[in-house]
């Protein structure tokens, strides 16, 4: 695929149920639209060649010549598994499992020139600072800690 104007990397959020497109609407809400972004919606009765249908048209709407990052809800579900299958090596691909509001957050401010492989070591980053614990950010302790 040749580079069209303005190409960036484009993203594809796949999600057990809608949360994924609730994910994307909140975000957009804060940050603005971000473009070339889908969302696939998988249910636990879709059958895997309708999510693997689905996958494909997603990824070429997206797919401006940089390439295209699936950001996938659940790691080893069939839906990160059929995204998995296509990195094959013939285009840039990669999957990110375990989205979370901050990476879409991040999606905002990045300019996304950088192939797939590179933004989702970026938005890997931005999740894993995102996910804290209460107690660590306060220095408060349950009194179970100190039994």
């Amino acid at each position: 695929m040749t580079l069209k104007p303005g190409a960036r990397t484009g993203v594809v959020l796949v999600t057990h149920g809608r949360h994924g497109a609730e994910m994307l609407k909140e975000a957009e809400a804060i940050v603005g639209k971000l473009p070339d972004t889908k969302v696939v919606t998988v249910t636990t009765t879709d059958p895997p060649e309708t999510t693997n249908a689905r996958l494909q048209a997603a990824r070429h709407q997206v797919d401006s010549g940089l390439g295209v990052l699936f950001l996938v809800d659940l790691h080893g579900s069939t839906p990160s598994n059929l995204a998995m299958a296509f990195m094959d090596g013939t285009q840039e691909i990669e999957v990110l499992c375990g989205l979370n509001m901050a990476m879409l957050i991040k999606l905002a401010t990045c300019i996304r020139k950088e192939g797939p492989r590179d933004l989702a070591e970026l938005l890997k980053q931005t999740g894993r600072r995102s996910i804290r614990l209460g107690s660590e950010i306060t220095g408060r302790l349950n009194i179970e800690d100190f039994e």
